[in-house]
């Protein structure tokens, strides 16, 4: 499993300039999307580097071999290990990158698909092929492979309900009428194959912050969230499934303590932050809940931890 190693870093700017992956490719890459654009300072965990995990080679790009007697759901990767990296055009997106799937390897029918187009944020569904970390119960956004702004469902992001069998897998998400559902495609009506992105956390939810010696300091209310969340790890405890999600923030912190019992500088501010959300999923449950979002720098206090306020 690959070494996740998080660094601080001032500015995007910094973050442009290094020579390693990071994640950088998550933030500034395809701003036509996301609502945070680059030139904002980000604080906290910003540059996510992989050891030994750099895919370099021919110009079709295998699925990565992995041991077969790990988990399915343990994968620990913050950039796609689809995607064939180049050191020098890093933050880059190499849309004529061809990936190379077989359904073997995800215990379907040994079929062979290639696919370009596909993010780094992104996890591959074409045909009998579903990669492993996609689970039901967790809220995706779909997008159509080679298509830049084709999403499914108008770029709502929604709950996977079920995953059907056969060749065409049926693919169910949540659905606001009880009698009707429409919002389901198979996995191979389109030909290019589809990308899902996890989603952790979207704008408007409100959190409880809590400093690193565990006490209330205050409450965060989430402006702007970065749809490039990407999933850096995933496992069963005790029959729970349990995802660390990367995701960038812009968030309005109203501070209710005072640090130490000094008067605070400053009482309200907007800051842009990074964080891990924590998503559970009970074995009764039918949707993750997400936990907290762990590792936040925030100005002055330090790493912070932000809990989901009750009403979210």
């Amino acid at each position: 499993m690959a070494q996740v190693v998080l660094k601080h870093a001032a500015s995007m700017d910094s973050l442009l300039s290094d020579t390693d992956l990071d994640i950088a490719t998550l933030l500034s890459v395809g701003q036509e999307e996301d609502d945070i654009s680059s030139n904002h300072h980000y604080h906290g965990v910003q540059h996510v580097q992989l050891v030994g995990a750099r895919f370099e080679g021919p110009e079709v790009t295998p699925y990565p071999s992995r041991d077969k007697t790990e988990s399915p759901l343990v994968f620990s990767n913050v950039f796609n290990p689809y995607v064939n990296h180049r050191k020098e055009e890093f933050v880059q997106e190499d849309f004529g990158n061809v990936v190379e799937l077989r359904g073997s390897d995800v215990g379907a029918a040994d079929v062979k698909y290639r696919v370009k187009d596909l993010r780094t944020h992104e996890m591959p569904v074409i045909g009998v092929y579903i990669d492993e970390r996609i689970c039901p119960g967790f809220k995706y956004r779909i997008r159509q492979l080679c298509r830049p702004n084709r999403y499914q469902f108008n770029g709502s992001a929604l709950y996977l309900e079920r995953i059907g069998q056969g060749y065409g897998r049926r693919l169910t998400f949540q659905s606001p009428h009880l009698n009707i559902n429409q919002n389901i495609f198979y996995t191979d009506t389109h030909d290019g194959g589809y990308g899902f992105s996890i989603v952790a956390v979207e704008a408007g939810a409100s959190f409880t912050i809590w400093d690193a010696d565990e006490r209330a300091i205050g409450q965060a209310l989430l402006l702007e969230v970065n749809q490039r969340q990407a999933e850096i790890n995933s496992h069963i405890e005790k029959k729970t499934v349990c995802k660390r999600v990367v995701v960038a923030m812009k968030v309005l912190v109203n501070f209710t303590s005072r640090r130490h019992g000094m008067m605070s500088l400053i009482n309200e501010e907007t800051v842009n932050v990074c964080g891990v959300a924590e998503l559970e999923k009970a074995p009764r449950s039918s949707k993750a809940e997400l936990k907290s979002i762990n590792n936040v720098e925030l100005p002055i206090y330090g790493e912070c931890h932000f809990y989901p306020n009750a009403e979210d």
